[in-house]
Order: structure tokens, then sequence, then C-alpha cells
């Protein structure tokens, strides 16, 4: 299965605790003022690669408690990402963080949802942006789907 990326980054402590494996998606039908990450918007850039290869890199990588994946919106490609999560936690414990432009109550009982640990979800709204960490603007919530970061 293949999966549109903007860009990765290897163990680092943006977008969440932890050293973390961050994946950006490619594809986003909103258009947020001032987000963060407007290169990752157009459908038709990016690069594409394999849900077994990417596996295969993060699993590899040592030192991470977790994965974050951003975007773009990551629920536009959701079989993907699905897949892609199936693979590593068949092989590796790890925790996983996911942002959202969707409300929580619209993607709650998806499965991408049900095999992440923490979703924060809300479009970024510039003017609401409260410096507060995990999220960039107050509109936005943190919703746990485990007690994995809990604290």
């Amino acid at each position: 299965m293949q999966l549109k990326l903007y860009m990765t980054a290897e163990k680092t402590q943006a977008l969440g605790p932890y050293n973390r494996y961050v994946i950006w998606v490619q594809g986003c039908l909103r258009d947020c003022p001032n987000c963060i990450s407007k290169d990752s918007r157009s459908p038709n850039e990016g690069y594409e690669v394999s849900t077994i290869d990417l596996s295969n890199d993060v699993i590899n990588v040592s030192d991470i408690e977790g994965i974050t994946i951003s975007g773009g919106e990551p629920y536009l490609q959701e079989a993907a990402l699905v897949d892609l999560l199936k693979r590593i936690k068949e092989k590796r414990d790890i925790g996983v963080i996911i942002y959202t432009g969707n409300q929580f109550n619209e993607i709650e009982r998806n499965e991408l949802t049900l095999l992440s640990d923490l979703v924060i979800d809300g479009i970024y709204i510039d003017k609401l942006n409260d410096g507060l960490s995990l999220r960039g603007s107050s509109n936005q919530n943190v919703n746990l789907i485990t007690n994995r970061y809990k604290e």
C-alpha cells in the first residue's frame, strides 16, 4: 500500500513527548490561514512511499518512544496509515499521536483513531494560538485514546 508524504523526521522531540519519529502526510482540503505546514496541503505534491518500507524505517530507528502523524490531513489517507500502524505495532510497542483538522466526534470510532494513543483535533485558528504545548490553537482538543500519555 502506498502513502503520500510531505516529509518525515527521525528522533525529534517536536510534536509530542519523548523522542519521536514524525510523519507529515501530503494533502489537505482545508486552507487554514498561517498553517504551519502549508506546503503539505496540495495533494499533487509530495512523494509516495510503501507502508512496508516506511514501517521498516520506523521500526529500525532506535531511541524513539513513538510516532506523530501530522499533515496535511492524516484522515484523507486513513487506510494506508492503518496499514502502516498495524505493521509497526506487530513488531514494536510504540506510542501514536495524530494531529487532525477533523472534530473528534467525526473520527472517534475510526480504525486510525483506535490505533492511536492521543488525537489532537480541530482546525488551526491563528488568532486562537495560545502557545500551549501539543496544540496550535485553543479551539483544538487533546483527546486521550489510551492512558499512555495521561501524565
